[in-house]
């Protein structure tokens, strides 16, 4: 059996649409920043999240990056025997999204 584990810098493209829930908090601050004057066309859903207060009711948006699109690993942390922290951060090099599209052509003064 061959079993793949990505390195920081590794890279991917999406074949298929991938859709993930996206949570308004200050790791994902940059791609909210990136959505700059369309971001209130995210469509908000409810999420229970599990706090150390108790389960609790939170906004997050559902969200949709394109076919075609290449990610690269920009952080994986793995904690033994707490997988509610384990996680991997990745960063767009590259889309079609419009909306992302339209903040990098801002940034670049096109």
């Amino acid at each position: 059996m061959k079993f793949y584990v990505p390195t920081i810098g590794s890279k991917f493209k999406l074949l298929s649409p991938w859709e993930f829930v996206l949570y308004k908090e200050g790791r994902n601050s940059s791609l909210f920043q990136a959505f700059g004057p369309h971001v209130d066309k995210l469509v908000p859903i409810q999420v229970l999240t599990q706090k150390w207060r108790g389960v609790q009711k939170e906004t997050a948006y559902k969200f949709a990056l394109p076919p075609g699109t290449i990610l690269s690993v920009d952080r994986i942390y793995i904690r033994q025997n707490q997988q509610n922290f384990d996680s991997i951060t990745m960063r767009i090099c590259e889309t079609s999204h419009p909306f992302i599209l339209h903040a990098a052509m801002d940034k670049k003064g096109k």
